[in-house]
This record gives C-alpha cells, structure tokens and sequence, in this order.
C-alpha cells in the first residue's frame, strides 16, 4: 500500500497486481453477493471500494477479474455532448461547476444502488459511509483561456495531472461544488445516495498510467468503463470524460458513449 493526503487526511491506496483488497459486500437487487475491490483507506478511516461483479474471485482471478460481470451495466455519461457542462456528475447547462441536473451515468449508478441492500437493509444501510466523490472541473494546468460553455477548447485538472510527461495524480478534490456527498459536512449535498464513480486520478495511482497499457494491475478488466473525472470539451462542440480503456490505462471517451458502469 502507498500513502497520499486526501481531503480528510492521510489515504492508504493500492496499487499494482494485488490480491488481497477483495472485500463481499451487500446483495443485488436478484439477491446475488457482491463484491468489491479495495480502491483505498480514506483520510478518515471508512474504505473506498469499487464494483467487481456477484462472482468470487479463484485462484485464477483473485488478481485480475475481466469481462462485462465486472460491471453492472452499460451507460452514456450522459446523452449530449455539445456543451462543455454535460462532463458533469451533475450539472447545469450552460454552468462550470453546476449540479442541478443528474447525469445518465448518475441515474444509472442511483437505480442500481437502490435496489440493492446497501439501501433496502437497515443493518448494511448503516455500514456505508458518505464520503466524497470528486468530478475536478477546475481548470488543468495546461488550460490558458477561460471557461465557456461552447465554442473553445476547454482541458479539465485531471487533464493536466495525467497526460502530460510528468504524471502527478491527486486524491483531493479543489473545489466544493465538485465534492459530490449526501450531506454537507463533508461536501455539496447533492447526493440522494453515497454512491459514485471512482476518479482518473485513483485509476492512475493504482496502476492505469496515460498512455501504457496494463493487463496485471486490479483494476484491469479488458473492458472499457467510466471513471466520474472530466477530460476536455473540443473547440467543435464535444465533450469528453476520463474512461478506463480495455488495455487498462486512463484514456478519454465522448459522453454519449455507451460503455462500462462500475460504481
């Protein structure tokens, strides 16, 4: 495990081709097991962990698990992509850091999420924390003009931290519109279930490095699939966000494409 300061403290992360982070947890809406990988230890204590499907994993797979079962699903991040808004979570047309309207990919993480018994039983209820998940739409560091909706080209923070030559990901979150939680003490309160998308920036700590693909790492699937982190909006009106690629590095995919969900 590495250490990297987060929004809350110091946050334990792994990385590379681990295989003890497996963690049975909840049941589906079918009442089928299931199971998660350790993404990392939060600054205060609660466990970040991301969908890896209701199989267990064997000797074969505990490293590595592949294929669509790693998923629930399929989504859009969302249906439009000609604004530089629809690289949100949430959002508001028009609007850098607005969240007034739920994203495909949100909705689509939420109905699952409800029907499972982290939400329909007390006792599991009670076990799962409300902690951040970042969409960074600050500006990258390579980005010198303003922000419009249309019309320019637009490069978001994660951007800047992870295409470029020295790759310096984060597991803090700059702005507090972006910190998406179900209350305010930790984050925006626009949340109606703590729930979310796991950041670019975790996937390249973990082991999914811009442009060098890797098939041994724990987040590998052989599937592409969305992380909840903004790429950039194309001066020709498209926008862009962070996606996991089938040879298992960080790379972009237009928002209307349907591809992996993985809460």
């Amino acid at each position: 495990m590495y250490a990297a300061e987060d929004d809350l403290g110091t946050s334990y992360y792994f990385r590379g081709a681990v295989d003890n982070n497996w963690v049975k947890f909840g049941k589906d809406s079918s009442g089928n097991d299931i199971y998660w990988r350790i993404i990392r230890i939060n600054g205060d204590g609660s466990i970040r962990m991301i969908y890896s499907g209701t199989t267990a994993p064997t000797e074969s797979t505990k490293v590595v698990m592949t294929g669509e079962g790693t998923q629930i699903g399929t989504s859009q991040f969302n249906s439009s992509d000609d604004n530089s808004s629809y690289v949100g979570y949430m959002y508001t047309a028009s609007t850098q850091h607005g969240n007034s309207t739920s994203s495909v990919i949100k909705t689509t993480v939420e109905n699952w999420y409800k029907a499972t018994t982290l939400e329909t039983d007390s006792t599991t209820k009670n076990l799962v924390a409300d902690q951040i998940f970042c969409n960074d739409r600050s500006p990258s560091s390579t980005q010198t003009d303003a922000w419009t909706s249309a019309g320019a080209a637009y490069y978001y923070g994660a951007y800047g931290r992870l295409t470029q030559t020295t790759k310096s990901p984060i597991l803090t979150c700059s702005t507090a519109s972006d910190k998406f939680t179900v209350n305010t003490s930790n984050g925006n309160g626009a949340l109606t279930y703590p729930v979310g998308l796991i950041t670019a920036d975790e996937v390249a700590m973990a082991g999914g490095v811009s442009g060098s693909g890797n098939s041994s790492y724990y987040l590998y699937t052989n599937q592409f699939y969305w992380s909840g982190s903004p790429y950039y909006f194309r001066s020709s009106g498209i926008a862009y966000g962070f996606t996991v690629s089938s040879l298992g590095y960080v790379t972009s995919s237009y928002v209307p494409y349907d591809i992996g969900a993985r809460p």
